[in-house]
């Protein structure tokens, strides 16, 4: 069978795959204040700072004495070469401010937009959690739990000097597992004036790391959807027209 017998719909849907496949994995995001983020899996890029965050999943259940030996460590999961570091609450506001468009300034903010999307990207530690105790509660279709994550500054309130800030972007939107009635919502919001022990890991939490971004060479984020489907019409109706 040649491509000339095969339909003209089934010959621009397979151009359209074929042209999404030599794309790289990572998609753009448009945050709620317009700024682009980019998402590479199991890391965020903010392209106005140009840092690239990791997946709070991939040092959850860690404390941050453990990650921070092995960051610096030949062995284990992270390498010297990776150049990853764990962020400040300086960093954490930068993030929440350029992701909601505002000035956020620390403390309890309630961002009276969904902040599921962005603990989709930044890791939902909650999801996790639950879904490897298989437990009783879940979070909505479309919903998340929250995003926790252990900061390098120290939390000085209770005079301990293991004390580390923790900062937190919550949406909470509870049912029950099987069922998947309704329990309970949160109001959506982001706090950086928790706390946690640099020495004991929380199987809620984990640890906020950034890098330098450095794309590799040869790749293009992946378009969106529905900008394929244009395209993809816009042949169609190319095709259309030449045959008449």
């Amino acid at each position: 069978m040649t491509f000339r017998s095969v339909s003209p719909l089934l010959r621009i849907s397979i151009l359209c795959g074929g042209l999404l496949a030599g794309w790289s994995a990572q998609a753009t995001v448009v945050s709620p204040s317009g700024l682009g983020f980019l998402d590479l899996g199991k890391t965020t890029v903010d392209q106005t700072t140009g840092l690239e965050w990791l997946d709070l999943t991939e040092t959850r259940g860690r404390s941050l004495q453990d990650v921070m030996t092995d960051l610096t460590d030949a062995g284990g999961q992270f390498k010297t070469q990776d150049r990853w570091r764990v962020a400040t609450k300086l960093d954490f506001r930068s993030l929440m401010s350029n992701w909601f468009g505002l000035n956020y300034q620390g403390y309890h903010y309630d961002t009276k937009v969904s902040t599921a999307p962005l603990i989709r990207l930044l890791g939902d530690v909650a999801d996790a959690e639950l879904d490897a105790e298989n437990f009783w509660a879940d979070f909505a279709d479309g919903s998340a739990g929250f995003a926790s994550g252990i900061l390098a500054d120290e939390f000085n309130f209770w005079g301990v000097s293991t004390h580390r800030s923790l900062a937190i972007v919550v949406d909470y939107h509870v049912v029950y597992r099987k069922s998947r009635k309704f329990v309970e919502d949160y109001v959506d919001y982001i706090d950086d004036y928790g706390w946690g022990d640099l020495n004991n890991a929380d199987a809620r939490a984990g640890v906020y790391l950034y890098r330098e971004y450095q794309p590799e060479p040869n790749t293009v984020a992946a378009p969106a959807p529905w900008l394929l489907g244009v395209f993809g019409l816009g042949l169609l109706c190319w095709y259309r027209r030449a045959q008449r």
